[in-house]
């Protein structure tokens, strides 16, 4: 699942995007609307990352916090990442230029 701060650029993105970025390969469906699918509740997810975040805070002292990788894991899993092909200049633009170290924050 996205963070919530992540989910908001995702659903964003989302609208802008053709159906044909928006193929789920794992599910065999268009999604019209970002599927947050949440695997914890089946195979193969054990704790998920902000489920023990609470707990490293409160155990913890941290100077900062930086999270990345969340909004862009979308774009290139197993999920939707097949729908992006790296030998096109317009789809290796969208994943560069958009989610370069900084540009999501």
């Amino acid at each position: 699942m996205r963070w919530p701060e992540a989910l908001e650029v995702v659903n964003h993105i989302w609208h802008f995007l053709p159906d044909d970025k928006k193929f789920h390969h794992t599910f065999k469906t268009v999604d019209g609307e970002f599927r947050n699918h949440d695997c914890s509740t089946e195979g193969f997810e054990g704790i998920r990352s902000q489920d023990i975040l609470k707990l490293l805070i409160n155990n913890f002292s941290f100077e900062a916090f930086f999270a990345f990788g969340n909004p862009i894991d979308v774009f290139t899993s197993r999920a939707y990442g097949a729908n992006y092909d790296p030998n096109n200049e317009h789809d290796r633009a969208f994943i560069w230029n958009r989610w370069r170290l900084g540009s999501v924050c």
